[in-house]
């Protein structure tokens, strides 16, 4: 009698595995469905980030999905989510007709320019009052600068404290074109150059973009102001 019912408990044990895994591999997988949207997201954010950090996680409640065939899973990112900030990723499988989503934390960083140490009020930065700084895009609430020769010369318009991210607000307005005043027009086509003189038609700080007439051709053009009366134009 005790060996039938070890005989009967132990078949009842291998039903029970038998279903157990037999339900597993009609189940999606959500490993599989992590490994896709780290690749697809990852793909995606390298085409606009030098440095990031990326993790997908599984959802806290994990609703069973059948199991689709891995071809046919294919990721997006949710309607009204941009890339650099969103929150998670969505993997459709049309074979079964489901969608899920997956939990995103995406911190994007920038190399910005801030102060190393305290610069005064009506102060011109010189380059040693500078420094790069890895920081994240979120804690960045206003512009900023990465090249240090949009800076070098710029008068203070507050003080900045060291370590302060510097933005345009900290600064008095320098434009390095101002409207009807003549400027040189720098055109580069290929690896051909020249010069002509032209008229501003804006003010432009250094990096802005700004219209001016060619006064030999009466041609508008748009370039770049790159230095104190001088435009870039490149073709």
């Amino acid at each position: 009698m005790r060996i039938h019912i070890i005989t009967y408990i132990y078949a009842t044990l291998l039903l029970i595995f038998s279903i157990s895994n037999h339900a597993k591999k009609n189940t999606q997988d959500y490993t599989v469905l992590k490994k896709i949207a780290y690749h697809y997201l990852y793909g995606q954010v390298r085409l606009h980030a030098k440095q990031f950090q990326l993790d997908i996680h599984k959802p806290t409640s994990r609703v069973k999905l059948k199991a689709c065939k891995t071809e046919q899973l294919t990721p997006f990112l949710p309607a009204h989510q941009k890339l650099l900030s969103t929150r998670s990723i969505g993997i459709r499988c049309p074979e079964h007709d489901w969608v899920t989503y997956l939990p995103v934390k995406l911190t994007v960083y920038a190399q910005v320019i801030v102060a190393r140490e305290q610069i005064p009020r009506n102060t011109l930065i010189r380059r040693d009052q500078l420094e790069l700084k890895t920081i994240s895009y979120r804690e960045l609430r206003s512009n900023y600068y990465q090249k240090f020769d949009y800076l070098i010369g710029r008068n203070t318009k507050y003080p900045i404290k060291s370590g302060s991210i510097i933005s345009e607000y900290s600064l008095k307005k320098e434009y390095m074109v101002q409207r009807g005043e003549h400027v040189q027009i720098r055109a580069q086509i290929n690896n051909i150059k020249a010069t002509s003189l032209g008229v501003a038609l804006q003010n432009a700080l250094r990096g802005q973009q700004v219209e001016v007439k060619n006064i030999q051709s009466q041609k508008i053009i748009k370039g770049k102001a790159t230095d104190k009366g001088v435009v870039d134009v490149i073709y």
